[in-house]
């Protein structure tokens, strides 16, 4: 809950406060509205671009984006049709120009960074297929920066040696309907999202080198710290180890040493190892070892062509 609290805070409230201070300008000058308008666009950007669209609807930042518009035009009407005297005598406000620019360079620096971090990872890419159907999937963490893909912190220190070739991963969940992947705030019961017990397909043809079942689910936001990739498996796709990750307990139908074909069934969406809701976690490196399988060099990876990256839609809807 503290989670969801915090997102609401920063992706909707702190936008929704400076869209209504740009709505509610009175007697301020047009530079001042200006710079008001630039930096409420730029927390939506930031938002929308960083902030997981997880705890609200996909298509909140389009909202505000439209709130924001509206707003801005209210504001002129109301500037340009007060008393010439009346804006003069307001422009010197509390918060000045001054402090609005200073508040105004940093975040639109932090929307840089953001924006950069969207980028698609550098170097020759693992070509596969989309390994979900069905639905629309959003994906919550993929890019080449830290604020639009946590994974990218394990490339940082010997201290993650044993995981870093998850350091390109991406991970996807699914949304019903009006655009959320859950029924109800923060519902403990797994099955209760979205993208659980949905099959995850082969993303490639190639051998299963490790296949692992029987751990149990989490109830959401609880996490298994200790086997962190919960039900997975490894294939090994023309020298390349693909993981898949967090599947239903009892589902994974993949066996050590069978060979796989792209699309074949290898098992169900779940909520199983260190994941807080049902989501699939998959990425490619180099080969690991048994007791480091996640210790290769990270590869970045396009699914039909493309590369994933936060917030990116996959499918209708």
């Amino acid at each position: 809950m503290e989670i969801v609290s915090l997102t609401l805070l920063l992706q909707i409230l702190v936008p929704v406060a400076v869209i209504v201070w740009v709505a509610l300008a009175r007697g301020r000058g047009s530079v001042a509205l200006l710079v008001d308008v630039m930096l409420a666009a730029s927390i939506i950007v930031l938002a929308a671009v960083s902030g997981l669209w997880l705890a609200a609807p996909w298509y909140t930042p389009h909202v505000l984006a439209v709130l924001l518009a509206i707003a801005a035009v209210t504001a002129i009407v109301r500037c340009s049709s007060a008393r010439p005297g009346a804006q003069r005598s307001r422009v010197r406000s509390w918060v000045g120009p001054g402090i609005r620019l200073a508040v105004l360079l940093p975040v639109l620096v932090l929307t840089a960074y953001a924006i950069a971090s969207r980028r698609p990872v550098a170097g020759p890419a693992v070509d596969l297929a989309f390994p979900l159907a069905g639905g629309t999937w959003i994906v919550a963490n993929g890019g080449s920066g830290n604020l639009t893909n946590a994974h990218v912190l394990t490339l940082e220190g010997d201290r993650y040696r044993n995981w870093r070739g998850q350091s390109h991963a991406v991970d996807i969940v699914k949304v019903g309907g009006w655009g959320t992947r859950r029924a109800g705030l923060a519902p403990r019961d797994p099955a209760d999202y979205a993208a659980f017990g949905e099959p995850v397909l082969s993303p490639c043809t190639g051998t299963v080198v490790i296949a692992r079942d029987g751990l149990p689910d989490m109830s959401p936001p609880e996490m298994d710290l200790v086997n962190v990739e919960g039900n997975h498996v490894i294939l090994d796709c023309g020298g390349t180890w693909i993981v898949l990750a967090h599947f239903v307990c009892g589902s994974v139908a993949a066996r050590e040493g069978d060979t796989v074909r792209t699309g074949d069934f290898i098992a169900r969406l779940g909520n199983s190892g260190r994941s807080d809701e049902p989501h699939l976690h998959i990425h490619a490196q180099t080969p690991g070892t048994r007791d480091a399988p996640l210790g290769g060099d990270p590869l970045p990876m396009r699914f039909d062509g493309r590369q994933l990256v936060r917030n990116e839609r996959i499918g209708g809807g």
